[in-house]
């Protein structure tokens, strides 16, 4: 393909709707995402070296339609003259079933990805019919006279009307068929429903309560392709790299949409500028809520499979809008592009069996992981799985036996080669045992973070160790408990070792997994200003942890190189905002995700102690006699959070969606925005390594506090020699 010899090369996104639910490609406008990915890519190509990107969007003031907006890529993409490469953003399906267009622009189309796999349309009402959304679509003729729906023009609203049609038992003479985003606007009475797509003019309804949810289709559908991503099948052949860096933004662009609601709704607050002039932030804020519920976007892999763009050719026979013939998704779709794009942002290749599919032993049958969603898909076509190890150890056993049987002249040859068989399985089983070890915390904090993503991505499985994780009331109680034995290893502040050397309690400081201070200071009144001094706190108290903790260290530090008296309120783990709500404290001194939580509620942020800059704040502490006796283990445990501390730094988009499974008895919203918080304010270690700056910065504070009497003993419990084979690879 031509360039020419220009110093642009232009990307071009062509939309077919103007909608809010377009919204991770405003993000990635927004953010720069597109310029910031596909930079590095043009190196692969010699005629593109040292160009510069300038994305154009087009479609935004009006809706083009999925037509006009393929057709324009197609034309933007000549290979002859043009200095673009373009890409389109709507229904495939509707694009290749339309009669017209021609078929020799059909077979230069290459479907590269899926944007949103699920009908993103909403029943809605005038009256509240019911609390859950989720009102079947049976019963809708007991409550409506009449379904107002989009008409044939848009194929996935006229199908869901047909559909409520059907089941519902009405007569075509009860649809009233409209243009799209007039649906609602018809709804002026009890006795009708609207089905819609309109998220930005649905929510407003449903913040002046003139409108209500009664169906979510995206629940009761299943997965149909709605929305894909579409070029050119020369762009793939010619420059398959950018078309993967374009498909690698976008799912950066839907990591930040669900893990980052302020980023969220920052871009959503300036393309509602654009699209809808005026709307309020509480309307902006409970429509990112409701994308993040409704998962409208893949998480990471946003491959097509061959059950949704089925499902979605099936829609177009129900209306008699076409026959669609089976080979359209081997013709037309090209999943590559996402796979090589997940591959090098996760590490998981999903083109291979062991990555793919997950041994379900209950059902005999391969499911396939998909991102850790476990959405089955169609295409295991019955492989037995890789997991399958007992499975595999007996049935060479049996081979074995029945060989000898036949063979084998002599019993005591049989029998030689069966012990034989059994000592090396037993040899082999022995190796592959798995150890189960406990860890104590102190709390349930984002800042351990590390744990929990070496636990949820399989790194402490992969060093054989099964973690139980004990939860204690105190920090001091986390290394108490490790020298009485009840645990193993303890995630704490580790200079509480140091002061357990001096009262004779041997221990050691192996590795961190955080540097940097994560507390925040906090207050419920509006009328506290943001503090940029630390005298600004004259006349305020702070509820802290108990002391020895060192927030309570911190906090007193602070009053105290100011000099101000120290007013503190201590408060147990989970008591501080409660404490400041009911006016026992000012502020408090908090942990996320307490922070984000209080934030929610309508906290304010006053001060963060991050600006401390890196020190031993978060370790993980053992006994000298584990060191000692068991090594491997140690190892082996050190090597799991190295592995944990190298993806997250790799992978940092992606670390809220990895550890919202240990955090799910909190709202995902506040999850997502205490792991950022902790991410940008860089407090995850790049390796586990504690630095003799860090460790003497945080035994300094202890002895300048009178916890600690001597540095040299403090000094003595701190031990890298596993953190240092950790990053070497382990041995």
């Amino acid at each position: 393909m031509a360039l020419g010899n220009k110093d642009v090369l232009k990307i071009d996104i062509h939309m077919s709707t103007n909608s809010f639910l377009y919204l991770p490609i405003y993000i990635a406008e927004d953010l720069k995402i597109f310029e910031t990915v596909l930079e590095p890519a043009l190196e692969h190509y010699e005629e593109l070296k040292d160009r510069k990107i300038e994305l154009r969007f087009f479609g935004r003031k009006e809706n083009i339609g999925d037509e006009n907006s393929i057709i324009n890529m197609l034309k933007a993409n000549d290979a002859k003259k043009s200095n673009v490469i373009a890409i389109a953003i709507g229904s495939p399906i509707a694009f290749l079933n339309s009669a017209k267009i021609k078929k020799k622009n059909k077979d230069k189309v290459k479907i590269v990805g899926a944007l949103i796999n699920k009908p993103t349309f909403w029943a809605v009402s005038k009256e509240l019919i019911t609390e859950k959304e989720d009102l079947s679509i049976s019963d809708f003729k007991k409550h409506f006279k009449q379904v107002i729906c989009q008409n044939e023009d848009f194929i996935t609203g006229y199908y869901l009307g047909q559909r409520i049609r059907s089941k519902a038992k009405y007569d075509d003479s009860n649809l009233c068929k409209v243009s799209f985003g007039d649906e609602l606007d018809k709804l002026t009475d009890g006795n009708s429903v609207a089905v819609t797509a309109d998220i930005a003019k649905m929510t407003e309804k449903i913040a002046k309560n003139t409108g209500y949810i009664c169906h979510r289709f995206s629940e009761s559908q299943g997965e149909i392709l709605t929305t894909g991503i579409i070029t050119s099948k020369i762009c793939c052949e010619k420059f398959p790299e950018i078309i993967e860096k374009i498909i690698e933004s976008i799912q950066i662009s839907i990591a930040i949409l669900y893990s980052s609601q302020k980023k969220a709704i920052e871009s959503c607050e300036k393309i509602a500028k654009t699209l809808y002039g005026t709307m309020t932030s509480s309307v902006i804020e409970k429509i990112i809520k409701r994308m993040n519920e409704e998962r409208f976007y893949p998480s990471i892999d946003l491959s097509i499979s061959e059950g949704s763009w089925n499902n979605a050719s099936k829609a177009l026979v129900e209306i008699q809008r076409a026959v669609v013939k089976k080979d359209t998704y081997t013709k037309y779709v090209d999943n590559s592009f996402v796979l090589k794009a997940i591959a090098k942002r996760t590490g998981i290749d999903l083109s291979t069996t062991k990555d793919r599919c997950k041994y379900n032993t209950n059902k005999n049958e391969c499911k396939c992981v998909h991102i850790r969603e476990l959405r089955e898909r169609n295409n295991c076509e019955g492989i037995k799985c890789r997991y399958q190890k007992e499975y595999k150890s007996a049935e060479l056993l049996i081979k074995f036996c029945d060989f000898f049987e036949k063979k084998a002249k002599h019993l005591l040859i049989i029998l030689l080669a069966i012990f034989a068989i059994i000592f090396i399985i037993l040899l082999k089983k022995n190796d592959n045992q798995i150890e189960a070890v406990k860890v104590a915390i102190f709390g349930d904090f984002s800042h351990y973070v590390l744990l929990y993503l070496a636990n949820e991505k399989g790194f402490f499985a992969t060093e054989k160790l099964k973690i139980e994780i004990i939860d204690t009331d105190n920090e001091k109680k986390v290394f108490a408990a490790v020298i009485n034995d009840p645990v193993t290893f303890g995630i704490t502040d580790p200079t509480f070792v140091a002061m357990a050397a001096e009262e004779g309690y041997e221990g050691k400081v192996i590795a961190s997994i955080a540097k940097r201070i994560p507390l925040w200071g906090i207050a419920k009144k509006q009328t506290l200003s943001e503090v940029t001094d630390p005298s600004q706190l004259s006349g305020y108290s702070v509820a802290t942890f108990p002391s020895p903790s060192i927030a309570y260290i911190l906090q007193y530090d602070i009053f105290k190189k100011v000099g101000l008296e120290p007013n503190i309120k201590q408060g147990a783990v989970g008591t501080l905002w409660s404490m400041v709500e009911a006016g026992h404290a000012d502020i408090a001194l908090e942990l996320e995700p307490n922070v984000s939580r209080a934030l929610m509620q309508g906290g304010k942020m006053l001060y963060s102690l991050e600006n401390y800059g890196d020190i031993a704040i978060t370790g993980v502490v053992v006994s000298k006699k584990m060191t000692e006796t068991s090594p491997v283990l140690v190892q082996r445990f050190v090597n799991a959070l190295q592995k944990s501390a190298q993806w997250a730094l790799a992978h940092q988009d992606s670390v809220v969606y990895y550890t919202r499974k240990h955090f799910s008895d909190i709202d995902t919203t506040i999850n997502a925005s205490a792991i950022n918080r902790i991410i940008s304010a860089k407090m995850l270690p790049e390796n586990v390594m504690i630095s003799e700056e860090a460790w003497e910065k945080a035994i300094k504070l202890r002895y300048e506090a009178g916890d600690i009497k001597s540095l040299e003993t403090a000094k003595k419990v701190l031990d890298m020699s596993f953190a240092k084979k950790a990053i070497k690879g382990g041995k």
